[in-house]
């Protein structure tokens, strides 16, 4: 839903500029061996593409094989390689500013910040959105349930749900991604909850089942093959200005108002 299409972008801008697109599957190590394997022609590889994160030490090997990387929907400041991202943190703070228009005042963000960047990034810009906002009014709540995003994690959404009370249940929930918003709208309509009449329930991403959920979910829609032919443009830019400064380039979110806001 969310990566095929950035690897669709990717595919679309190499195929435009006459290069080809070979797809490898992530190392276990660091070695320089286990990222170029046998078969490919070394002298005929102008660049790589690191797509999503990737722990340090394999990012010090990828600079090792002396080819130009960019990072596509990650950053690591320390790798001094080329970043191509969507701009999570403001994703997360329009998000936020909507349903503070919208009148909320007790929010729950969904999700956990340990289960990737974004997720993380997403949280960090709820919050300091926010919290600046309630400094200045006082009265104001955020609250975080922290779902693992991994295997059996609808259960433990459900089960987080079950635990709470009617009178406790939030004026929004902004989930970390449209996946987890999808499956609380389903809980909350289960249990008789009226959406948006009593909690407004906000996502990030804008896949293409956001649209049919009931009521549709209202999300922000970030690049997808925009960003994998983004990251291609800043490939080329590397190989011609191999001593250019590190770029790091955000790509603007943009709202999607549906009718669970």
């Amino acid at each position: 839903m969310y990566w095929q299409r950035v690897l669709g972008g990717i595919q679309e801008a190499c195929r435009l500029h006459g290069w080809g697109a070979v797809v490898l599957a992530p190392f276990d190590d660091g070695h320089v061996s286990d990222i170029l394997p046998p078969y490919l022609d070394r002298t005929r590889c102008v660049g790589g593409l690191a797509v999503g994160s990737f722990p340090l030490k394999q990012l010090a090997a990828m600079k090792r094989t002396a080819l130009p990387v960019v990072l596509v929907d990650h950053q690591e400041p320390f790798s001094g390689l080329d970043s191509v991202a969507n701009d999570n943190i403001a994703a997360a703070r329009m998000i936020s500013g909507l349903l503070l228009d919208r009148g909320c005042r007790s929010f729950v963000f969904v999700g956990s910040d340990r289960f990737s960047v974004s997720f993380r990034e997403r949280w960090l810009g709820c919050r300091s959105a926010l919290e600046q906002t309630f400094a200045q009014r006082k009265d104001g709540e955020l609250r975080r349930w922290t779902i693992p995003y991994s295997r059996e994690w609808i259960d433990t959404l459900q089960a987080r749900l079950s635990r709470t009370r009617p009178d406790e249940l939030p004026d929004a929930f902004v989930c970390a991604n449209d996946d987890i918003a999808a499956e609380l709208l389903k809980l909350l309509l289960q249990r008789g909850v009226d959406v948006p009449g009593r909690c407004r329930v906000a996502g990030i991403d804008n896949i293409e089942g956001s649209a049919w959920t009931r009521p549709p979910l209202t999300t922000m829609d970030l690049g997808k093959e925009q960003l994998g032919q983004r990251a291609v443009e800043a490939l080329e830019r590397r190989i011609a200005r191999p001593s250019a400064p590190v770029e790091r380039v955000g790509l603007v979110p943009e709202l999607v108002l549906r009718a669970s806001t």
